[in-house]
């Protein structure tokens, strides 16, 4: 009679363990066909719809950045770079699409090196992977529910914001040394692009980045570097950008008078727009 009860119990896991593998395929299934939808339709949206206010404006930006005075975000250094090497509306939307698409699949990279350190998921599942990378896009590609992919000042710091966490999560549990400060120091970088997009972002960014690396670090003294290091490389990154469009003067005076007329039509308090972005 026991032996009777055993067996039922056995083929009962059996089949409760069938019936959730089954559940899991159908999910993974649903996710990736869902994701695959969202690309199509995003890359099938590129050469429709224009946006005569905001998306002129930033296409202006890029085509004419060296005609720009005043400014509170200097996006026009990066997205100017980007219409010189795109040329065309479809193209400048397809890279703005691009570095949505590449910087959330390096944040779904990094979160899954995090996760399967302090085993809440294992990287050697593929499907696990797919469909971990696969939700990561599907998430960045929700911004074109509210405008086309032309690069702007808020496509930048989405990017920049999600490359940041992806570096720094990745450069955290790298072991060998000399990768980690490299990737810390590419941390900076994506900070920088982020800070000189959208300043705002870019600091509450760096609030997370700091919160990730006491979380993740494995000494004080190596949370102090890796903190250190990225501040090294962001400095960097901006002059480098900064050098390469404007002067240091030029800039502070335009970015001076970008804040006085700023200030006349914005209402909210910086301390609150932080919280916002945070």
């Amino acid at each position: 009679m026991e032996c009777l009860i055993n067996n039922q119990e056995e083929k009962y896991s059996i089949n409760t363990l069938k019936s959730f593998r089954v559940i899991e395929y159908f999910a993974k299934a649903v996710i990736l066909f869902c994701s695959l939808l969202v690309v199509i339709y995003c890359t099938w949206t590129l050469n429709r719809g224009f946006d005569i206010t905001d998306e002129a404006y930033y296409l202006l930006l890029a085509m004419h950045a060296d005609s720009v005075k005043y400014y509170i975000s200097a996006q026009q250094w990066i997205t100017g770079v980007i219409w010189q090497v795109t040329g065309s509306l479809i193209a400048f939307r397809a890279a703005g699409m691009f570095l949505l698409a590449a910087s959330s699949s390096l944040l779904a990279f990094g979160a899954m090196v995090a996760f399967s350190q302090i085993k809440l998921i294992t990287t050697e599942n593929l499907g696990a992977r797919v469909v971990v990378f696969a939700a990561s896009v599907t998430c960045a590609m929700l911004y074109a529910a509210t405008i086309n992919f032309s690069p702007c000042y808020n496509l930048l710091a989405s990017a920049g914001a999600y490359a940041t966490v992806g570096l720094v999560l990745l450069a955290l549990h790298s072991s060998v040394k000399w990768q980690r400060l490299g990737m810390l120091l590419l941390v900076g970088g994506a900070l920088s692009v982020e800070f000189i997009s959208k300043p705002s972002a870019g600091l509450a960014t760096f609030g997370l980045v700091v919160i990730l690396t006491l979380n993740f670090g494995r000494s004080l003294m190596d949370k102090l570097i890796a903190v250190v290091v990225i501040v090294v490389g962001l400095i960097l990154s901006v002059l480098a950008i900064l050098y390469t469009q404007t002067t240091i003067q030029a800039a502070a005076n335009s970015i001076n008078q970008g804040l006085e007329l700023f200030r006349m039509v914005q209402v909210e308090s910086v301390g609150v727009r932080l919280e916002r972005y945070f």
